[in-house]
């Protein structure tokens, strides 16, 4: 600063901070937050991965499944018995991914049991805001009780 006109500097240099509010951020939410697993095939649980900001490049982040409560599901509930796990690719000014989860059928009467995406490894520069969102897998089989009923008779 120099040369003010009706005022006096009284120091010529100003020291400011910058903060990068246009930084690429990443938050998760479930599509699906719950719901009934059926008696069998594939039940799909969807999860949204919502991007903001600087969209100008591509970019990736990976994502797993996890048991999640007091009642985890595990990796027999989910198609190919193993815990689901990829990679979402952003285009370069691509907002939003959807992860599908393929939840495995049964007839066996279980508790619900919750499960959860987490996101991991997200490509540089990006903040990840909300990296787990949960949803539970809904039990629909009923257990039957089978028992035997006698009289003793006696004479």
């Amino acid at each position: 600063l120099s040369n003010p006109t009706g005022a006096t500097l009284a120091r010529s240099q100003v020291l400011a901070t910058v903060i990068d509010n246009d930084a690429t951020r990443i938050s998760l939410a479930a599509l699906t937050p719950a719901q009934v697993e059926r008696n069998g095939g594939q039940t799909p649980f969807s999860f949204v991965v919502y991007r903001s900001g600087d969209l100008s490049n591509a970019g990736t982040v990976d994502w797993d499944v996890v048991g999640d409560g007091a009642r985890q599901a595990n990796r027999k509930d989910f198609v190919g018995k193993q815990f689901p796990s990829g990679t979402v690719v952003f285009a370069s000014g691509q907002s939003e991914a959807t992860i599908t989860i393929a939840v495995k059928g049964d007839g066996v009467a279980e508790r619900d049991e919750g499960f959860a995406v987490v996101l991991s490894n997200a490509s540089a520069g990006t903040v990840v805001e909300n990296a787990t969102a949960r949803s539970t897998i809904v039990n629909d089989d009923i257990a039957v009780a089978m028992g035997l009923e006698t009289d003793l008779l006696i004479g």
